[in-house]
């Protein structure tokens, strides 16, 4: 029986790689889907691919996901959407979206289905609603950068200046990707930071209430 080397995303945004048997690759992609995973390549231990297959087996296992959990799309307002029409991200959020979509573009992918298969996630989460109308506007024709700006105020200039830059120079995934860590780290200094400033708040809290009752 064929084997056939993947990677795939966990519904969380984690990545895994493995090897599997299977007849053939639709029997592959069933038995990825089944175990709930995005498969970003798939690849038959004595064949190729392309970036046309991994677009295929990306679009083929979210929709085989799809029917079997019977998902349809809800016509109610995302509650993402702020006053102003821009979608709100928080960081957790903007962590996933950086990384799914570099790890995706970074597999082979292009930049639409890429958009597409974060669109299709299950969740009603911001990257969801992102990435929906940042696909819309590259669509049209609006290059990435331009598209984040005006989809969210969570993609800083910094953030949207580097996208431009990648743009430019073909690097666009190794950017992504670079971020990604830089926002994982900027995250777990602000952790830090907060978690330093609770137990000197505490104990002057403290503080201030013995005073008031010896006093």
């Amino acid at each position: 029986m064929p084997q056939f080397n993947y990677s795939a995303l966990h519904e969380n945004g984690d990545r895994t790689e493995g090897t599997l048997e299977a007849r053939n690759r639709s029997d592959a992609l069933e038995v990825l889907s089944r175990k709930n995973l995005r498969p970003t390549k798939l690849i038959e231990a004595s064949g190729g691919v392309t970036p046309e297959s991994t677009t295929a087996a990306v679009s083929v296992a979210v929709k085989t996901r799809q029917m079997e959990k019977g998902e349809s799309k809800s016509s109610r307002p995302d509650p993402v959407i702020n006053a102003t029409g821009n979608v709100y991200l928080s960081g957790r959020n903007l962590i996933d979206f950086t990384e799914e979509l570099g790890e995706l573009l970074g597999a082979g992918m292009a930049l639409d289905p890429a958009l597409k298969v974060l669109e299709q996630r299950r969740d009603r989460s911001g990257v969801k609603a992102a990435a929906a109308r940042i696909r819309q506007q590259i669509r049209d024709g609006t290059s990435l950068s331009a598209a984040l700006k005006r989809t969210s105020t969570s993609f800083g200039d910094l953030y949207c200046n580097l996208v431009s830059a990648g743009e430019a120079s073909g690097a666009l995934p190794s950017i992504l990707i670079r971020q990604h860590a830089f926002l994982v780290m900027m995250q777990e200094i602000r952790s830090k930071a907060i978690g330093a400033l609770v137990y000197p708040a505490v104990i002057t809290v403290c503080g201030l209430a013995l005073l008031f009752i010896v006093s």
